[in-house]
């Protein structure tokens, strides 16, 4: 004699598929301070979620606003047959300011009337601009690397990287030597017989050392060395 029994054995063992999206990059930069994760879950109806931060648990909130680099992983739990997915991503971190250089420029003075600012910055594709400050109030004068300068001041020469929107700023001071000699061309004395010859005396003329005479006249005779303290 024997007896059978059957028994159907169910498959449970769907396992759903989580995946994960970002908004508005998977970096966070200069101009990007928070990015929202959004996790999804496809092939079950029944899911329990959960995110873990650099390995430890972070929230069962969906979607996820973070504002730090890491390892985010999305678990997703078939709360039915207990199998569960995970996925992963590496937020990333951009905030390197471009480091910015400017050659010392040259000096303003009464035969110079203009010098030109150079800037640079060893990091290639760097949007530059330069500006003045007065006070609270920031302006824009001149774009690019190099900028022509007719007075002298700060100069703030300001560099942005296009990629990462991180910005730098630094400033050179353009001086003027504008002082004019004083010009002493002596006491007036009178010339009485034709012919006679008499110094001019220049002496009492100050200013940097290094300046130079130059003797005009519009209606009298200069006979000798017109660039001397004391010509004749």
């Amino acid at each position: 004699c024997r007896d059978t029994a059957a028994v159907q054995v169910a498959d449970l063992s769907n396992v759903g598929t989580a995946s994960i999206s970002f908004s508005p990059s998977d970096i966070l930069d200069c101009q990007i301070s928070q990015i929202v994760l959004s996790g999804s879950v496809e092939g079950t109806s029944a899911a329990g979620i959960i995110w873990l931060a650099n390995g430890q648990i972070f929230t069962n909130g969906n979607p996820v606003p973070i504002d730090n680099p890491g390892t985010y992983v999305f678990v997703a739990l078939d709360t039915m047959t207990f199998c569960s997915d995970t996925a992963s991503i590496e937020i990333d971190e951009d905030l390197s300011y471009p480091p910015l250089s400017i050659a010392t420029p040259g000096t303003l003075t009464c035969v110079t009337s203009s010098v030109t600012l150079n800037g640079s910055s060893s990091f290639p594709g760097i949007l530059f601009n330069w500006a003045t400050v007065s006070g609270t109030d920031t302006t824009l004068i001149g774009a690019g690397a190099n900028l022509n300068v007719t007075a002298p001041g700060t100069y703030f020469f300001l560099g942005e990287d296009p990629v990462n929107h991180c910005m730098n700023a630094i400033s050179v001071v353009v001086n003027a030597d504008l002082d004019l000699p004083s010009a002493d061309a002596g006491e007036p004395f009178s010339i009485y017989c034709f012919g006679e010859t008499a110094l001019l005396d220049g002496s009492g003329s100050t200013g940097d050392p290094g300046f130079t005479y130059l003797w005009t006249t519009s209606d009298g005779e200069l006979t000798g060395n017109v660039n001397v303290v004391q010509p004749t």
